[in-house]
């Protein structure tokens, strides 16, 4: 079975967005947050990969992932706000395999055999991975005011278990608390009866990784279908599951049965038209060729899926879960400040191995912790936890511990530096103590200012001797 990789590298996500840089080209360490999924596919086998993108970022991804093994195609879209992951795949050509959808957001070590062999083994129509929901919330920089707007709707998820494999599921549904209407979830009786155990959990996440069956992409792009996958197309695959066909079938079988025989050789003779907008008509057929059957018209493939196959197991939409997030495994999807934060604090392991050294199962990060362009005076401590990109300046007796530091960084005499992270042409003046803070691309951090477990957005400029903890500090709120 062919599988096509694709990447969704769109601009700016609504989380992401006071970072005032798009998020494929986020720092994670001394990446560019794209650069993990790349390499992720890079590591699990993939020697070429689709990527879409806007015209004016595909130079800056190109740079960001040139030292990943892996041919690229980039696919430009529109530079607008609702076009959406569908509308990129109807850009795909039909080859009839299936396609392997990633977020450039996701960073994980996942095996990815395992989440290929669950699509394949069940016969799955879509496959998808769900991981733990948790964010580590201690000591987010910012306050509770960043943060508040940019907790996600909980996905509550029922499902049931797969044979096989404990880690593999049938997804019976998946409603987002927003739309959860009167505090209730109702399933048919059919389907209580179908399944002997219904698990519902509130403590996992759709990260965006997606297997989709051929025959979907071919329904997406015959119907040309536009906006979200997952908001708009996934609830409706995995409501058609068990929708009862008996209806429109017995309709079929009826008319036939009470036309005269003149009428029926007739409909022998000429089969009814094929109705290509209906999804069960693409899964039938899919089915149907997959078995070998011959393909005549909707009735034959209804009849023979009827005898090969229960009718409500045509579409299926199973799930990868990936809920035991230890030191050794992750997936985190980058789709807010809280999650970036993470992401970079995860690369303050000592322990955790430069790229060169990544075994195939573990998240690799980056060659050299001190960019050997970085001009670093004599008397100066960085810790073994920390990272210092290329062309930085660190200047007479200053400490930098557990933190990372990006591109064209100036950093004068007597700065202390803890559990921070520095984006790209940051300045910071002499006496300065930084401690838990975030601070965006080209802010000033002029003498002796404390600041701690605070947000410093970007082009931004601090007055000598201020002093902040837990602050937001945003373009009304600055002194210049």
């Amino acid at each position: 079975m062919e599988l096509q990789a694709v990447v969704m590298a769109g601009t700016y996500g609504d989380g992401t967005s006071d970072l005032s840089v798009a998020k494929p080209l986020l720092p994670i360490g001394k990446k560019k947050l794209i650069w993990y999924p790349i390499n992720w596919l890079s590591q699990s086998g993939f020697d070429h990969v689709i990527i879409f993108t806007i015209d004016s970022m595909r130079f800056d991804i190109e740079e960001a992932i040139s030292d990943v093994q892996i041919q690229t195609k980039f696919i430009t879209i529109p530079d607008r706000d609702n076009f959406g992951t569908l509308d990129s795949l109807c850009l795909l050509e039909q080859t009839g395999g299936d396609v392997l959808v990633v977020n450039c957001d996701l960073i994980t070590n996942v095996q990815l055999h395992k989440f290929v062999d669950i699509h394949r083994l069940h016969d799955s129509s879509v496959t998808m991975l769900l991981s733990s929901n948790k964010e580590n919330k201690d000591n987010l920089p910012g306050g509770k005011a960043l943060h508040e707007g940019q907790e996600r709707d909980l996905d509550i998820i029922g499902m049931a278990s797969l044979k096989g494999d404990e880690n593999a599921k049938r997804i019976i549904f998946a409603i987002d608390e927003f739309d959860l209407q009167d505090g209730n979830v109702r399933t048919k009786r059919e389907i209580s009866l179908k399944f002997n155990k219904i698990e519902t959990r509130i403590d996992l996440e759709d990260v965006h990784l997606y297997i989709i069956s051929g025959w979907i992409l071919k329904y997406i792009l015959q119907q040309k279908l536009e906006g979200s996958f997952r908001r708009d197309l996934l609830p409706f695959i995995i409501s058609k599951q068990f929708d009862n066909q008996d209806k429109d079938d017995d309709d079929v079988m009826k008319s036939t049965n009470s036309s005269s025989d003149d009428d029926d050789q007739q409909q022998h003779e000429q089969p009814r038209e094929q109705d290509n907008t209906d999804i069960y008509f693409h899964a039938r057929a899919s089915l149907a060729e997959r078995r070998g059957d011959v393909i005549v018209d909707d009735v034959n493939i209804s009849t023979h899926c009827n005898k090969s196959r229960g009718r409500d197991d045509v579409i299926t939409c199973n799930a990868m879960i990936n809920d035991d997030v230890t030191d050794e495994t992750t997936t985190l999807c980058v789709n807010n400040i809280a999650r970036f934060v993470q992401a970079n604090r995860m690369l303050f392991r000592a322990d955790l191995p430069p790229a060169s050294e990544t075994s195939d199962n573990s998240p690799a990060t980056t060659t050299t912790k001190i960019h050997p362009s970085c001009q670093i005076a004599t008397k100066v401590t960085i810790t073994s936890e920390s990272m210092v990109d290329e062309r930085t300046e660190v200047n007479e007796k200053t400490t930098i511990k557990r933190s990372i530091i990006g591109k064209n960084c100036k950093i004068a005499s007597n700065v202390r530096i803890s559990n921070c992270i520095l984006m790209d042409h940051v300045s910071i003046a002499s006496g300065c103590v930084l401690q838990g803070t975030v601070i965006c691309s080209n802010a000033t951090i002029h003498e002796k200012c404390e600041i701690r477990d605070s947000f410093i957005a970007s082009n931004k400029s601090i007055k000598p001797n201020s002093k902040f903890t837990r602050e937001s500090l945003m373009l009304e709120e600055m002194e210049i």
